[in-house]
């Protein structure tokens, strides 16, 4: 049927009786430009290109971090509920996979005491016996469901996508020898519309924590998949990669007491694989975070290398990193990792502390609204600098005289 010429008068009675059977959100038009919010990870450099007009994680939305085991997932998403319970936001945590660790919990900053963490099993009475029943996919999804919609979370995490159960799985009377494929990604396809709905109108962010798995029979680059079929894919508004980098650089070792070196983490490269909530980045930018197993307090190499960065004396592109002394080259590095490695192999630390004292003196960073500031010890590893000292090797790196007056 041709679409027929209307007079405004005969519009307006249409949109009136459409008001009337879809409610009065129907008519909704001329949409402002929205100030978009974010919960921070806390690694400023993965923050800065997830939401446009904030840094973090955006809230309101669906978000999938995916990788190996042992990569980092959890600890990128408990460092994101830490922050958010700063903020002053109820958290709740659904440990489908029963591995919920409290001490890692409280390395990344989690209060576990004002953490809400709804029990999967529950208990039955039968015949006199007490017979265990865990809620399958299709509960869980629910459960989350109904949490958004009670608007009272900051984030909801689901740890993870792949230790959710189907029903027939958990049914006593089920054949175990009978193949039902695909129970999940449909209880996952059928739930997660309503869910990202909801997540828009209450501002609540979920987060799926989820595996990679190797496909069987097939071979680079194609060779892994996610858990839960492919409606989170589609419905998810960003998608965080996390990858275990595994050479010996990447290592975080700190020098006990006694002599001994601990391994205290290791550093994860992160992709942005998907983001509705700002502009696309390329894809082989990958940024490099850590990942700590034990309570560690930062040298003095991370330090003045945190400070470098807020000062954007350390500035990154892509995932190079380079440190410049006005026009020349000092490091030149790819990913935090390698040069954290450079700044304390070539001792290195009290001439880029010297350096950001100087940047956070000057006009451009006080005229700010939130100047940075420089910490008590960052400013006493400053005065150590000696810029006469000849480090052997580093004569080419430009460590020339810095004026700290």
């Amino acid at each position: 049927m041709a679409n027929r010429k209307i007079t405004k008068k005969i519009r307006d009675e249409i949109m009136k009786k459409l008001v009337q059977n879809f409610g009065p959100g129907y008519d909704k038009k001329g949409l402002a430009e929205v100030q978009l919010k974010a919960f921070p990870t806390g690694y400023g450099d993965l923050d800065c290109l997830l939401t446009k007009g904030s840094m973090g994680i955006a809230r309101g939305a669906l978000v999938e971090i995916l990788g190996s085991a042992g990569s980092g997932k959890t600890s990128v998403a408990m460092r994101t509920v830490g922050h958010a319970q700063k903020a002053g936001h109820l958290c709740c945590w659904l440990d489908a996979e029963a591995a919920f660790s409290h001490d890692l919990a409280h390395i990344n900053g989690v209060n576990t005491e004002e953490l809400v963490m709804p029990e999967l099993y529950e208990t039955k009475a039968m015949e006199n016996q007490d017979e265990g029943s865990f809620f399958n996919s299709a509960e869980i999804l629910h459960m989350i469901y109904r949490s958004v919609v009670a608007n009272c979370y900051g984030i909801i995490v689901l740890d993870s996508v792949a230790g959710l159960m189907a029903e027939s799985v958990l049914d006593v009377n089920s054949d175990p020898n009978k193949k039902r494929p695909g129970e999940v990604a449909i209880s996952m396809s059928k739930n997660l519309g309503k869910i990202a709905q909801a997540c828009k109108k209450t501002e609540t962010t979920v987060i799926f924590i989820n595996q990679l798995r190797d496909k069987i029979g097939e071979m680079y680059p194609d060779r892994f998949h996610t858990p839960g079929g492919r409606s989170l894919d589609f419905f998810s508004h960003q998608r965080i990669s996390v990858e275990k980098i595994k050479s010996k650089a990447a290592q975080v070792w700190v020098k006990e007491e006694d002599g001994t070196d601990s391994l205290y983490g290791h550093y994860a490269r992160t992709a942005i694989v998907k983001n509705r909530m700002a502009p696309p980045v390329d894809p082989d930018v990958q940024i490099q975070i850590p990942i700590y197993y034990k309570k560690y307090n930062p040298d003095n190499a991370k330090q003045s290398y945190d400070l470098a960065r807020k000062l954007q004396v350390i500035n990154i592109r892509g995932s190079t990193l380079t440190w410049k002394d006005g026009k020349s080259i000092v490091l030149k590095e790819e990913g935090e990792s390698n040069m954290l490695v450079a700044i304390r192999g070539g001792l290195l630390e009290s001439r880029l502390a010297a350096q950001c004292v100087i940047v956070a003196n000057e006009e451009k960073n006080l005229s700010k609204k939130s100047p940075v500031r420089v910490g008590s010890y960052v400013a006493s590893l400053a005065g150590t600098y000696d810029p006469n000292k000849k480090i052997e090797g580093l004569e080419t790196l430009g460590t020339g005289p810095l004026d700290l007056e």
